[in-house]
């Protein structure tokens, strides 16, 4: 595919940048590859389908990162407004393939899919309630659409890694504990007795992260004994 690159160099704390694109646009603009600027970028050029393009297909992992960001962005403030909308099917296949995505780091995928408390647009920061409902229905429509994929990820990275380099061994865990958390992060929005079970079995592993990743989640479940889990946890 064609492309080409620019360099510009910033001498206010403020620039505005035009540039003449060829005579066939790309399919999405890729700014600030390398992380080479450190500072807040918003391209108001970027339509949705150059989004969509560009948070599959950018091979600049924080370009890639920064256009699901303000996909998920875009969905949150949709939900926001009106609560009673649904979860796009454009956007759950998108979070599909970041989440199948084998040639992204498993270190990395937590990052991307991570359904945050947050919201970058400040008009709307204050509304705490709407942004919590918006955060829960998008993770609940992720865990009903991708279920099996989740419990199989969950599966296949609940066990510790070892190697004769300690170190190796330790970031490798460390990845595959941030993946599996945040696929059990996902699946507790079901609430039933099959997650609570794993949750009260991940409680037991010697990691202190798998340990009270379990825990936080299991206290936002409806299960009768989390006092008694409490107890417990305190006892410890």
């Amino acid at each position: 595919i064609p492309s080409t690159q620019k360099t510009f160099l910033m001498k206010e704390e403020k620039m505005s940048i035009k540039y003449n694109l060829l005579e066939h646009a790309p399919a999405f603009a890729s700014i600030s590859r390398g992380h080479s600027f450190y500072g807040k970028l918003i391209n108001l050029s970027a339509t949705h389908n150059e989004l969509v393009l560009q948070a599959q297909y950018d091979k600049e992992i924080i370009c890639r990162y920064m256009a699901f960001a303000q996909i998920l962005e875009n969905e949150k403030i949709k939900l926001i407004n009106d609560i009673s909308q649904k979860v796009s099917d454009e956007f759950l296949d998108i979070f599909g393939k970041i989440l199948n995505d084998d040639n992204l780091d498993i270190g990395l995928k937590p990052s991307f899919l991570a359904i945050s408390d947050s919201i970058m647009d400040d008009s709307l920061a204050h509304k705490y309630q709407e942004i919590y409902d918006a955060k829960e229905k998008i993770k609940r429509a992720v865990a009903t659409r991708y279920k099996d994929e989740l419990c199989k990820y969950y599966a296949l990275l609940n066990n510790t890694l070892t190697d004769e380099n300690y170190v190796q061994a330790e970031v490798a865990n460390i990845k595959q504990r941030r993946m599996k958390n945040l696929c059990l992060s996902f699946l507790t929005v079901f609430d039933d007795n099959e997650i609570c079970d794993i949750l009260k079995k991940q409680m037991q592993n010697k990691s202190a992260t798998d340990k009270y990743a379990a825990f936080s989640l299991y206290l936002n479940t409806s299960a009768q004994d989390r006092i008694d889990i409490v107890q417990r946890m305190r006892d410890i």
